[in-house]
């Protein structure tokens, strides 16, 4: 007995379309289907019809979600029909923030680094090994400047 009440506590991600817009206002399936692809009026009463295929062995099935709008624009009827697996495309998929983290974060380190940093095995320049290496460097002539 108390197995069957543990199974009915247990929570999905995944709600078909009728639990997920009933009672809701027509904004929530806009978000989440877009644009209707058709608007019928029945009996007074205005229909927005939304529809999804997939192609299985190169024939493609239909599903259709029609929802009817009572009060202020709120849903008060869904109804979805045709092919499973076409259907299964506007089931609605429920995420957490922690479902969205794939891997832990890394652990937060502190580099310290001096203003005077330099690759280890790099050769230190000085002031005198700069004035050494000028001396040594040829003077250029106007010529090799491009000058006349």
């Amino acid at each position: 007995m108390s197995l069957v009440l543990l199974a009915g506590c247990a929570t999905t991600s995944t709600v078909d379309a009728p639990t997920a817009l009933n009672g809701r206002e027509l904004d929530t399936a806009l978000n989440l289907y877009g644009r209707w692809d058709e608007r019928i009026v029945l009996a007074g009463q205005p229909h927005y019809v939304w529809r999804r295929a997939v192609v299985l062995n190169g024939k493609t099935y239909y599903c259709e979600l029609r929802s009817q709008l009572g009060y202020r624009n709120t849903i008060s009827s869904v109804v979805v029909e045709g092919y499973p697996a076409a259907c299964s495309l506007f089931e609605v998929q429920y995420t957490t923030a922690q479902d969205l983290r794939t891997a832990p974060e890394p652990p937060r380190t502190e580099i310290v680094a001096s203003r005077n940093f330099r690759p280890v095995g790099a050769q230190a320049a000085s002031v005198s090994q700069s004035a050494e290496d000028a001396a040594t460097r040829r003077p250029e002539s106007a010529a090799d400047r491009g000058g006349s």
